[in-house]
């Protein structure tokens, strides 16, 4: 049985945040680009890093994701060329759910929530943000990974 949990919260600071609409292939450039910046500028990562697709198409026979990736830091920075910096980010009033296992079902404990949302009656007002709580250390550790997925909610009853 998976738990699905309301009235949550997710919050950071000092976030470093990256939105583009790219080539998906090219995504794993942007995270290391913002890793090397991490790195280089003495920073810490003060939380797990976060993720959210805001939406997938077809252009030109190439796959593209338009998705934001956040990151809370240590303290305050001046973002590198592409990057914002959000002195905060909450979202609040939300229903999670922990994927816990290969990346690759994801989807299915997506799929989940968003069951639980349409059973409730409940009005979603953001897109997914995945909470990478556990990355895997190898390939063959895929099976281990944790992400939390939040989706904000309408406080709104109409």
């Amino acid at each position: 049985m998976v738990d699905i949990l309301t009235n949550q919260e997710l919050c950071m600071s000092n976030v470093l945040s990256f939105r583009k609409k790219i080539p998906v292939h090219n995504l794993q450039n942007e995270v290391e680009r913002m890793e090397k910046f991490i790195k280089d500028g003495g920073y810490t990562k003060a939380g797990p890093s976060v993720s959210a697709t805001y939406g997938l198409e077809l252009q030109n026979n190439e796959q593209m994701i338009d998705v934001e990736v956040l990151i809370p830091l240590d303290k305050y920075f001046v973002p590198p060329e592409g990057c914002e910096y959000k002195a905060e980010f909450k979202l609040v009033n939300a229903v999670s759910i922990r994927h816990t296992g290969n990346p690759a079902r994801l989807q299915e404990t997506c799929d989940k929530l968003m069951a639980f949302i349409e059973e409730h009656k409940l009005s979603p007002i953001t897109c997914g943000y995945n909470v990478t709580i556990q990355e895997p250390k190898l390939q063959a550790g895929v099976e281990s990974m944790i992400v939390d997925v939040y989706i904000g909610i309408s406080p709104n009853l109409l």
